[in-house]
């Protein structure tokens, strides 16, 4: 649901678009209460969710103080549309809403962000369509299984291809009928633990990378590149871009870490395999940033950006100053 709508916000410039563009993703929407309720109906979801139960804990804490915090009510939806006209931001219509979603799901999907080798015997059975294999949950002993769109075959070993939160159904061994979800990073760090191999793993980052081009490429295809891009792509692309600058500086830290461990430890070969892993990650998060910055030139334009958002945070919060007594 959430992705659904963080999409939307992205690519409307009405409310009245906002709720054209829902339908076409499915998405059952009213705005005639207190609260905007949403429910997907292409999923069984006997009831709507109100928006304010489509934030995190922590929002929902200073929610009272700070009422924008809810991204997805009736007046959050407007005032991000009317931000979208603003920032002249180029959308995609209702005739492309449902296609280019569908591309964005496929790609996060594809783009796995971790890889790990499985040992034969890690694999409780082999089947025509994936592997059963064994883990904890809890103190639950049980079985998932991967199927052969997550593998591929490397001598008598199977590489295994997971996303951070991909769901996966664990069935408990004495209770086959208590089966739970469990997280594609869970079964990852159980099974490199058994083994001792050091996982490979995509930045995070490289997700705000691959939004980065796809702003890029659809101011391309109406004719717009280069410099003159950068007045369409609004604050949020500036915000996606700090968020992978953020992601290669938390590397460059890992690095350091792991460098000293090293020194202590100069014959252990998992050690060494997570520095050369960690260098990896960082040297294909750069590259692929580096191509996009290289390819805009808009360096200049983000200080002043930058500088304006500065100014204004700092004006506001002077407005919001209780006055001093004379």
């Amino acid at each position: 649901m959430k992705q659904r709508l963080k999409f939307l916000l992205k690519h409307s410039l009405s409310l009245s678009d906002f709720l054209q563009k829902a339908k076409l993703l499915n998405i059952e929407v009213d705005t005639s209460g207190k609260y905007t309720t949403y429910r997907l109906t292409d999923f069984e979801q006997k009831r709507p969710i109100r928006d304010s139960s489509l934030i995190s804990k922590e929002d929902k804490k200073r929610m009272e103080a700070h009422p924008e915090k809810r991204i997805f009510s009736k007046e959050e939806i407007e005032r991000r549309c009317e931000k979208n006209v603003q920032n002249n931001s180029i959308v995609f219509g209702p005739s492309e809403i449902y296609n280019e979603y569908q591309k964005q799901q496929k790609w996060y999907k594809e783009n796995t962000n971790i890889r790990l080798i499985i040992e034969p015997w890690q694999i409780v059975r082999q089947s025509e369509t994936g592997i059963y294999l064994s883990i904890q949950a809890g103190h639950r002993t049980g079985t998932i299984k991967i199927l052969n769109q997550y593998l591929d075959k490397v001598g008598e070993d199977f590489e295994i291809y997971l996303n951070s939160y991909s769901k996966f159904t664990f069935l408990d061994d004495k209770n086959k009928k208590e089966s739970l979800q469990v997280y594609g990073r869970d079964i990852i760090a159980q099974l490199s633990q058994e083994n001792e191999r050091v996982p490979a793993r995509k930045n995070y980052g490289m997700n705000y990378v691959h939004d980065l081009f796809e702003a890029t490429n659809l101011l391309s295809r109406h004719g717009i590149s280069g410099k003159e891009s950068f007045k369409h792509l609004g604050e949020e692309f500036i915000a996606n871009m700090e968020k992978v600058e953020l992601a290669l500086e938390q590397l460059d830290k890992k690095i350091i870490v792991q460098t000293e461990e090293i020194k202590f430890n100069q014959g252990n070969p998992q050690l060494i395999e997570k520095l050369k892993q960690l260098q990896n990650e960082r040297k294909s998060l750069e590259s692929a940033y580096k191509e996009l910055t290289d390819e805009l030139e808009i360096y200049d334009q983000i200080e002043d950006l930058q500088a304006q958002k500065q100014e204004r945070q700092v004006s506001q919060e002077k407005e919001n100053q209780p006055h001093a007594r004379r």
